[in-house]
């Protein structure tokens, strides 16, 4: 988690995640159906880059396209859907067959077999060469933030999913996409919500250009272990 998200989180009253599975909150996983997540390793022969259209590079055209990805029952990319453009159709329909019918994943569990899996991902195409990725950053949104969905916190049921957003050199986000739904319409809007008041701070001494932004929201069904009133435990009784 890098701290500068971390600055920003601290705004909406909510702490980062650490990477416990018994912490995690249940989700629709991917779209699929699953209770629990799913988190399919990937094949990494198959993951290669995309061939820089030819033209594209005479006239010098750069950037990242972001798309949302159905894994069907063998693993294979099956659809590919443009969620954020690199700013250029050719780069873009690049990304896209690159991708659909080559790339492959491990097989998704049994329960996920008809519908498949959905995952974002990302092809940069930049003259100096591929970039790299990082893992999404995780906002854990707990029951006693303000942000959760009234009927989920009524249900105490939790949820998962990923969001795409813009974010400008001062920090603001715009253009939010849903990369992954948890599954529930309200837990989609709170994360469009959510993302819409977050500031992503720049790393100190480091100006801030213009880029997108992948988050991970993760919605727990207790209240937060961190908060204040978690800290302090509950009310001692008079005697």
């Amino acid at each position: 988690m890098r701290k500068h998200l971390w600055l920003a989180m601290l705004l909406l009253g909510v702490q980062p995640l650490a990477a416990k599975e018994d912490l995690q909150a249940p989700s629709l996983a991917n779209q699929c159906g699953r209770t629990h997540r799913v988190v399919l390793p990937i094949i990494a022969k198959t993951h290669w880059v995309a061939d820089y259209p030819r033209l594209s590079k005479l006239l010098n055209e750069e950037g990242r396209t972001w798309m949302r990805v159905l894994i069907g029952k063998d693993g294979v990319a099956r659809d590919a859907t443009v969620i954020f453009t690199s700013g250029h159709k050719r780069l873009d329909e690049a990304s896209v067959d690159a991708i659909v019918g080559k790339w492959r994943w491990e097989s998704p569990p049994p329960e996920c077999a008809e519908m498949g899996v959905v995952v974002p991902v990302a092809q940069d195409f930049h003259m100096s060469g591929p970039g790299q990725f990082r893992d999404p950053d995780i906002l854990p949104i707990y029951l006693d933030n303000p942000f959760y969905p009234p009927d989920a916190h009524e249900q105490k049921t939790g949820g998962t999913g990923d969001a795409i957003m813009r974010v400008s050199n001062t920090g603001e986000t715009s253009e939010i996409q849903i990369a992954v739904s948890a599954k529930s319409p309200e837990m989609d809007a709170a994360m469009i919500a959510i993302s819409s008041k977050l500031r992503v701070l720049p790393e100190p001494g480091k100006e801030q250009a213009e880029h997108l932004e992948r988050i991970t929201f993760q919605f727990i069904p207790h209240n937060d272990p961190e908060g204040i009133a978690g800290l302090m435990g509950p009310a001692e009784t008079p005697p």
